[in-house]
């Protein structure tokens, strides 16, 4: 990401209550691509001198806001998706969260899903890649799923066969 594009147009939307679908008409009115934004990773960037020229436009309607709570990521994530799943910040920093146990109760319908229970009686679906060798009882490690907040993501080897003896 060059440093003349660093803030984030959703996140400037939020920051200053515009809905998208105004910031993307004044974004089509008064700002000019190339030079006051582009499309960087899926996600519209702005200019310093872009967000400058619409808080004009806007002559301060919105509340005053932090700036700095529009600028962009620069840890870019797989496919360029953002980290949507806030259950990483309650167990750890959100660059490595800290894995979690969990007792598989059954495989889902879906064949790379399994449903597991945690340590407080809460269901939850986890990602498994392949639920064909999970079996009742197996106790997995786990991590929130980075793009898909309703799962968690397994961590750790594959079980090799749905006969094996549990220790």
């Amino acid at each position: 990401m060059s440093a003349a594009f660093q803030y984030s147009e959703a996140l400037f939307a939020e920051e200053t209550g515009l809905s998208r679908g105004e910031a993307k008409y004044h974004r089509d009115q008064i700002l000019k691509e190339g030079v006051d934004w582009k499309k960087e990773r899926g996600e519209v960037v702005l200019s310093a001198s872009a967000i400058k020229r619409v808080w004009r436009v806007l002559q301060g309607r919105p509340a005053p806001f932090e700036l700095s709570r529009c600028l962009v990521s620069v840890i870019g994530h797989k496919n360029g998706a953002d980290k949507k799943n806030d259950a990483s910040i309650l167990l750890g920093s959100s660059a490595r969260p800290i894995p979690r146990k969990m007792k598989v109760l059954m495989a889902a319908l879906n064949p790379r899903v399994v449903r597991a229970v945690d340590q407080h009686g809460d269901n939850h679906l986890v990602w498994v890649g392949s639920n064909s060798n999970f079996v009742h009882g197996d106790l997995i490690d786990v991590v929130p799923h980075d793009t898909q907040p309703p799962f968690w993501r397994f961590i750790g080897p594959m079980p090799r066969d749905r006969r094996r003896v549990r220790q």
